[in-house]
């Protein structure tokens, strides 16, 4: 995830589990307005923008990967964030 190594762990757990009691899919964060995501990473800091490359990260892996992961590094480092 796009999230900080150096956020502590408790909220990205917290961040986590609320995400995945959305469903965690690539629909539910493009269904998710930018706004209600950024609520729900507040804890992590650099919110706004963290949601902004979570949202456009989503796109790509619906219109690149068929809502997969890249299978390779160039792949994985060449979604924003």
């Amino acid at each position: 995830m796009l999230f900080s190594s150096q956020t502590k762990e408790e909220f990205t757990f917290t961040v986590m589990r609320t995400l995945k009691e959305r469903g965690l899919t690539v629909q539910s964060i493009l269904d998710m307005d930018e706004g209600t995501l950024g609520q729900i990473i507040t804890p992590l800091g650099f919110w706004k923008r963290k949601a902004n490359y979570i949202k456009q990260a989503t796109e790509i892996l619906r219109a690149k990967y068929d809502d997969d992961i890249p299978n390779t590094i160039e792949g994985l480092c060449a979604l924003p964030g």
